[in-house]
């Protein structure tokens, strides 16, 4: 039997949700009270009767097709792509946070042209796009805008997905095409071949995520954690992490960090770090606090 979906309020969370579909290049969700956040110093601000807040980098760009309803606010640049040739609408994105469980009030949905029109995340915690920024960098692309059909092969080969016949067959295709692959299809590629996925029946605000790609997906955390860069996580920055993320207050940070550092050195490394993902099950496979080749799939808390 099915299980019923958690409904939930918050906009990180309705933000990884749209970030998966991928009918969506990007999607940014704020509070009205975080929309003062604009794509650049130099946007110029496009205002209407409804007191929209959606930015317009210059003139030249189409304005931005805003509708307007009641609570956070949602900027949407669409993927376009031969395969879907249907426009993205308001209902699309209504079905998609209702479907997902979302049940907080909408202010207003603005669809833009440009990557540039889309307000500053405001969000302070690790979401969807920066796990699959990193994955796409190490596939190649370092930063670049596109990588090559040689790089994403290579880059299964090196994470051992051969299996995932959907991710193979779609390189196979991208190199006899002769063409380079974004970073909105690199996003495509991972969503639909199930690597990582948004996982509702598991009950909980999470994204399933291949085993391979745990150990990347974790050194994410860590670089976010370890705020003064020193290899280390200290106690600040764990209790940091536990706050952006609703996993509790200082108190259980302490109680996890106390039970983590293994060495007792006052610090996490990164082995101990990850663990301690695995115990707080940020990242989950079979229910314990390690991961085993027989685990399908890994459950990142988002």
């Amino acid at each position: 039997m099915r299980q019923a979906i958690r409904r939930f309020h918050d906009p990180c969370r309705a933000q990884n949700l749209l970030n998966v579909h991928r009918r969506v290049a990007q999607a940014v969700v704020v509070r009205s009270s975080e929309a003062g956040c604009s794509a650049a110093a130099d946007a110029t601000t496009s205002s209407t009767a409804d007191d929209t807040f959606a930015t317009a980098a210059s003139t030249a760009a189409a304005p931005p097709e805003t509708h307007t309803f009641e609570g956070v606010q949602i900027t949407i640049l669409r993927r376009h792509s031969a395969t879907m040739p249907d426009e993205l609408t308001v209902d699309d994105v209504k079905a998609m946070l209702d479907d997902g469980g979302f049940e907080g009030n909408l202010e207003s949905i603005t669809f833009v042209n440009e990557a540039s029109q889309l307000p500053q995340n405001p969000h302070e915690r690790i979401l969807l796009l920066d796990v699959v920024r990193v994955l796409f960098n190490s596939a190649g692309a370092d930063g670049g805008e596109t990588i090559g059909a040689s790089d994403l092969g290579e880059w299964i080969a090196r994470h051992r997905l051969d299996g995932a016949t959907e991710l193979v067959d779609a390189a196979t295709e991208i190199a006899q095409a002769g063409r380079r692959i974004t970073f909105d299809d690199f996003k495509a590629l991972l969503t639909r071949s199930k690597l990582l996925s948004f996982q509702r029946e598991r009950g909980t605000d999470g994204y399933g995520v291949h085993p391979s790609l745990v150990r990347t997906t974790a050194g994410v955390f860590f670089q976010h954690a370890d705020s003064n860069h020193d290899e280390k996580v200290s106690r600040e920055g764990l209790a940091r992490m536990f706050k952006a993320h609703g996993l509790g207050d200082a108190a259980r940070a302490e109680r996890y960090f106390e039970r983590f550092d293994l060495d007792k050195s006052g610090e996490l490394d990164k082995k101990e770090f990850t663990r301690l993902l695995l115990g707080l099950k940020m990242i989950d496979g079979d229910g314990t606090d390690k991961l085993t080749k027989e685990d399908q799939s890994a459950c990142v808390i988002l």
